[in-house]
């Protein structure tokens, strides 16, 4: 199970979006009380009482797609389901911002399926000088017996890839996920 930056001692994996790294809320409500885990470091180095704890890797899963386009709305007219708008911060190891690092997502629809043809719910975008990044997106849904997660891939031209999985909070499935 990946690690993340927070704002506890513990080394806790769950991410607390009033206190922590990841900002998400829905964009059908103004604050959303849903939580992420994640597994990528998002920590905002400006709170004193937070460390940067590396991420570990977790499955890429058989259904990456390489050359996604560069898009930050994954939404189209069409799109049914729970809205999400993402938001987030990449960070070094010392916890410095990583401007232009490159985050590859992907996720299921609102079927459950993932598009193996073209790019439907997937996307690439790049942090932007403060290491800042959003994506608009879907609620994840359920697929087979895997638990709420957006898959995503960290790089910059000077790192290897971390390829990760964020989870949502309270999924009783993410405790036996891989």
């Amino acid at each position: 199970r990946g690690n993340v930056c927070d704002g506890d001692d513990d080394n806790d994996t769950i991410l607390d979006i009033n206190d922590n790294c990841t900002n998400i809320s829905n964009s059908n409500q103004a604050n959303s009380d849903s939580d992420l885990r994640g597994d990528v470091c998002d920590a905002y180095p400006t709170n004193p009482n937070m460390s940067c704890i590396l991420t570990e890797t977790n499955i890429e899963g058989p259904f990456y797609t390489p050359n996604a386009p560069y898009v930050a709305n994954f939404l189209t007219d069409n799109s049914n389901g729970e809205r999400l708008f993402l938001t987030g911060k990449v960070l070094d190891e010392q916890c410095n911002p990583l401007p232009g690092a490159t985050l590859d997502f992907w996720q299921v629809d609102i079927n459950g399926e993932y598009d193996n043809v073209g790019y439907v719910m997937r996307g690439k975008i790049l942090t932007d000088a403060n290491g800042e990044y959003y994506i608009n997106t879907l609620h994840p849904v359920y697929y087979e017996v895997r638990p709420l997660h957006i898959h995503v891939k960290v790089s910059t031209p000077t790192s290897p890839i971390l390829t990760t999985q964020l989870y949502v909070e309270g999924d009783p499935l993410t405790e036996t996920d891989p």
